[in-house]
């Protein structure tokens, strides 16, 4: 499942993401393009994951994936 997070370290970067395990109320969150020692553990609730197209939607920077 595709959605866009914002980065724990730096809270001004959302980035396209996908959502590689669940476990309970903690979702395991991979940023597209970035290596897996990035991947960061959100809770369910987090206003710090998105649906696709909010950056879109309300004309915020959408960071490109790392290719």
């Amino acid at each position: 499942m595709h959605l866009e997070a914002a980065d724990m370290c730096e809270n001004q970067l959302i980035c396209p993401a996908t959502i590689k395990s669940i476990h309970g109320r903690l979702i395991n969150v991979n940023f597209d393009g970035w290596d897996e020692e990035y991947d960061e553990l959100y809770d369910i609730d987090s206003h710090d994951i998105l649906p696709v197209g909010w950056c879109e939607f309300y004309g915020y920077k959408l960071q490109k994936p790392k290719t």
